[in-house]
């Protein structure tokens, strides 16, 4: 793979190669006709909307796996009077 550092909007970019199947490529050439955007940029996106899909499912995976971590331990908060002060903030912004 080959890498050419360019620079676009103040942030390094790298030039590098993809394969795409003729549909993937027709989908994104017709989203980035639609939308009036370069190609590249429409396919920036969809690869950012790919990461950021990951990382909230790598979240809940965390999430799931603390279930419970506080169940045994002293140092637990109150999480009763958590609750409530986050509800008493939430009916004052509402």
């Amino acid at each position: 793979m080959t890498y050419t550092l360019l620079y676009m909007s103040n942030e390094p970019m790298h030039r590098t190669q993809v394969y795409l199947t003729e549909a993937e490529h027709r989908a994104l050439k017709t989203l980035a006709r639609r939308t009036g955007r370069s190609f590249a940029a429409t396919l920036r996106e969809a690869i950012d909307a790919y990461i950021a899909g990951r990382q909230a499912h790598n979240l809940e995976q965390a999430i799931q796996a603390s279930f419970g971590s506080w169940r045994d331990n002293d140092t637990a908060p109150d999480l009763r009077q958590l609750r409530q002060e986050w509800e008493t903030r939430e009916s004052r912004n509402s």
